[in-house]
């Protein structure tokens, strides 16, 4: 088993990390000890890439992934300005896990969605232990970090945390928490859609057969 350390600085973490991983580093100049811009690895289906960047906040990382719907959500750290605007009637929904509602401020377009998605106590568990400021999905390009190298016609998860990420297995986290949030995503478009799809065939008075659907 390979050592990993973090005792030759974050930047010697980041390449380690691209070794280990398949990854990219890019630098600001092709000389080797330029600074690092970005640090891009294979998502685990190898289908999507996870950006991993430096910024002047700490970190962020982002997946991108294929839209099939309007939905958008936003998590960030609840601050005491936040508190006053829930008393104005800002949106702070809850998804039942005491810890995690307290640290978050949780919005959505889709409460049904968004509660499918952190239904999910390891995405959960992910979200809290990596310190996590916010995240969100970006979907408007035109807002796109040009590191980031997304796709035509996709969006991102953006994570963002307030240090700058400096240990292996924080990077190796970050990556899984990512991965797991783009599962959960596609699971609840799947299982959200067919239920209102069912509800829809029900209240117009078609039978919801498998027969009925044979071409």
């Amino acid at each position: 088993m390979k050592f990993h350390t973090n005792m030759f600085g974050w930047e010697y973490v980041w390449r380690d990390f691209a070794d280990s991983c398949g990854g990219e580093i890019v630098t600001e100049t092709k000389d080797k000890d330029s600074a690092i811009v970005s640090l891009s690895v294979p998502a685990l289906d190898k289908a999507s890439t996870i950006t991993i960047t430096p910024t002047a906040a700490g970190t962020s990382a982002v997946i991108h992934y294929q839209p099939t719907s309007e939905f958008a959500f936003s998590l960030q750290i609840e601050k005491l300005i936040h508190q006053f605007g829930k008393a104005l009637g800002l949106q702070d929904l809850q998804v039942g896990d005491k810890e995690f509602d307290h640290k978050f401020l949780i919005q959505a377009n889709n409460e049904a969605m968004l509660k499918f998605i952190l239904d999910d106590a390891k995405l959960r568990e992910l979200l809290l232990l990596e310190e996590t400021t916010e995240f969100r999905m970006v979907t408007e390009p035109s807002t796109f970090d040009q590191r980031w190298l997304v796709p035509a016609n996709q969006h991102v998860l953006l994570y963002s945390r307030a240090v700058l990420i400096d240990k292996f297995e924080h990077l190796e986290s970050v990556c899984k928490l990512l991965y797991r949030a783009v599962e959960r995503l596609a699971e609840a478009h799947a299982v959200i859609t067919g239920v209102s799809e069912e509800k829809e065939e029900n209240r117009s008075g078609r039978l919801n057969s498998p027969l009925l659907k044979r071409s």
